[in-house]
């Protein structure tokens, strides 16, 4: 029962932290393509030679605004149908109106694509290089904002991607004015920015259980390393990165190399909480994607572009390797690995948007302009969450059973220093007790008082009534003494039927009158039905520094000796 209501509390916390980021997800603004929806059209080529680009680019531009048959024409938003895989250029054109006087701001999306845009024959913007767009800074908004339009003019751009699938696509085009755009941008940063929190949040924690448990460290240290990367990649995805940052080579070489570190993390993770039998297999994994990250990182040095060109690669090891990793995690978790029962559901999730990013970024089935990958912040929040739980659970059995021992162990270090008959301290104690009642006497200057006590003809009880009753007689006395002594008093019992009372700071009269008052209250009480019940005891004081526990002792029974002597149920001093 406790198990399914931690599972219930964890569903429940998962679901309240998704609805906000699903929420502003489903609020992005979507593509508002009604002023260019229709008739575009596009055109392959456009690598000029240097020496009659110039001409060249004019006289294209011209056949744009003339409509000419070279154009063809293809219904946007949907991706120009190119003759071949090796097009790397193209130009695409559309008629602007004036319909919209007061929206002069155009905002469109692309990736991995260079760019030059005209108005009629006006250069009105310009970004990357037209010879190589590989490092064009990743999918990129641009903003561009119109002259105001005082007729119908041609819309051009010239495009260029060494990706033929990147190519002529636009993943967002709208025209609006600059206040909505400038809207439109923080909306498409949105699901970073709600998951950007979460995930320092996240690593905070986890550093803090590296640092305090060293049984945790090297989990912690996978753990910390992905939410390392995922708060990189989240900045690196944001378009507000530019405005700080504007360094497309380097964004993209950042955002490229952690997609490829990804997968060695999450395995790494996986790796420290699968069982000893499976972790060659998820070292296997986790070395499959090492081997290929350094392959990327070696092609890119020796200039073959390898980051792009091993990325089909790698989509295809992910293909491979990740069911794989997924039945070492079922496996373990139907083994009864609460750990990976934990990870099941957000490896499922996080996977789904990964898959989700693969179709819409790469086969351009959703027209998104986001990486929804960076909700599986959250999927990754209920892993730890589940992983939290375990370990607080963990620790609280552990916990249990320390109390547990200890108190085990505490009841037999009482039997070994109380007597399991009279409950008082056993004689083997009695030094230490006696230097404990000495120092407390010292620090309130006053003197210490000692008290022997003998219950009368105790043998009679054993040998008339059976030695049962004599254990009776014996807690029966003990219990009497411990009423009617101060907390502060130390009882022992001597050996037989003989107890020891340690007095701190009680002078010598004081001492006296709590012996009389046990003696009386003895005498008074009925510790055996068949026969009275009375004491005689032996009363010194501690004389100093030089005064022996031996002498003292002796003292004392001499004090026992002479009341016994003297009838019995009496007291004597013996100083």
């Amino acid at each position: 029962m406790e198990r399914v209501h931690g599972t219930m509390v964890r569903a429940a916390i998962f679901l309240f932290l998704m609805a906000v980021p699903v929420m502003f997800f489903l609020c992005l603004p979507r593509a508002e393509a009604a002023e260019f929806a229709g008739a575009w059209k596009y055109r392959e080529g456009g690598a000029f030679d240097s020496t009659d680009a110039q001409v060249l680019q004019e006289a294209w531009l011209e056949s744009a605004m003339r409509g000419d048959a070279a154009w063809t024409s293809y219904g946007f938003p949907d991706h120009p149908r190119l003759s071949s895989s090796s097009v790397r250029d193209i130009w695409v054109t559309v008629r602007l109106r004036p319909d919209w006087p007061e929206k002069n701001v155009l905002l469109f999306s692309l990736a991995e694509q260079s760019i030059r845009v005209w108005l009629d024959h006006q250069l009105i913007y310009s970004y990357g290089s037209l010879a190589d767009a590989s490092h064009a800074g990743g999918s990129r908004w641009h903003m561009i904002v119109l002259p105001e339009l005082q007729r119908e003019v041609q819309l051009t751009f010239r495009l260029h991607a060494n990706d033929v699938w990147q190519l002529g696509y636009f993943n967002r085009m709208q025209i609006d004015t600059e206040a909505a755009q400038l809207r439109a941008i923080y909306l498409n940063d949105l699901p970073y920015l709600v998951s950007l929190p979460v995930a320092l949040v996240l690593l905070l924690l986890m550093m803090g259980y590296y640092v305090k448990r060293i049984a945790w460290r090297r989990l912690c240290a996978a753990i910390c390393a992905f939410l390392v990367f995922f708060i990189l990649w989240l900045i690196c995805a944001m378009n507000m990165k530019y405005i700080f940052f504007d360094a497309p080579a380097f964004w993209w070489y950042m955002m490229t190399g952690l997609e490829y570190l990804f997968p060695i993390a999450a395995n790494w993770i996986l790796y420290e909480l699968l069982e000893r039998y499976l972790k060659p297999w998820a070292m296997g994994v986790i070395a499959s994607y090492a081997a290929l990250f350094f392959m990327a990182v070696a092609g890119e040095l020796l200039g073959f572009s390898g980051m792009e060109r091993l990325m089909p690669v790698y989509y295809i090891l992910l293909l491979l390797a990740e069911p794989v990793a997924f039945i070492m995690v079922l496996t373990s978790a139907y083994g009864g690995n609460p750990y990976s029962r934990a990870v099941l559901i957000p490896m499922i999730g996080i996977t789904a948007l990964g898959a989700l990013d693969a179709l819409s970024w790469y086969f351009y089935l959703f027209s998104w302009s986001s990486f929804v990958s960076s909700l599986g912040i959250y999927f990754f929040a209920l892993f730890m969450l589940g992983m939290l739980h375990e370990q607080f659970t963990m620790e609280k059995r552990v916990s249990q059973r320390a109390i547990a021992l200890r108190e085990k162990r505490e009841k037999v270090e009482a039997q070994a220093i109380l007597g399991p008959l009279t409950g008082c301290y056993n004689r083997a104690r009695m030094e230490n007790l006696r230097e404990r009642a000495i120092f407390q006497s010292e620090q309130r200057g006053l003197p210490m008082g000692m008290m022997i006590l003998d219950i009368d003809h105790f043998k009679r009880f054993n040998d008339n009534y059976g030695h049962e009753m004599g254990d009776v007689v014996l807690r029966g006395f003990a219990e009497v003494i411990r009423e009617n002594i101060l907390p502060e008093m130390i009882l022992i019992r001597w050996g037989g039927e003989e107890f020891v009372v340690f007095c701190p700071a009680c002078p010598l009269f004081t001492t006296a009158a709590f012996a009389e008052v046990v003696r009386g209250r003895v005498m008074s009480a009925v510790l055996c039905e068949k026969q009275q019940v009375t004491c005689s005891i032996g009363i010194t004081l501690w004389q100093g520094e030089e005064d022996t526990a031996a002498e003292m002792f002796q003292r004392a029974d001499q004090a026992l000796y002479r009341a016994k002597e003297s009838g019995r149920n009496r007291i004597a001093v013996e100083l």
